[in-house]
């Protein structure tokens, strides 16, 4: 997965057929990121903006445990 470098990116959590629980979303990279999460119709709504070039590391927990493929890896690029 790429972003840009100071571009808002979201992605939704598909939670609708989780059952009841706690989400947590954590986000590691060469820098902090400016992130906001909102409930929606699909689960929820995670949107952050990566404030450094390099590798993020997106960490998706459902009832403290990893959803299928976490943590991601997303590399940001600086701005063309």
């Amino acid at each position: 997965m790429l972003n840009v470098l100071g571009a808002k990116t979201d992605f939704i959590v598909d939670t609708v057929n989780a059952g009841a629980g706690t989400l947590a979303v954590n986000i590691d990279g060469p820098s902090k990121v400016s992130m906001d999460c909102t409930e929606v119709e699909e689960g929820y709504k995670v949107r952050y903006t990566p404030l450094a070039p390099g590798d993020y590391y997106v960490s998706i927990k459902y009832n403290n445990n990893h959803i299928v493929g976490s943590p991601f890896k997303v590399h940001s690029k600086g701005m063309v």
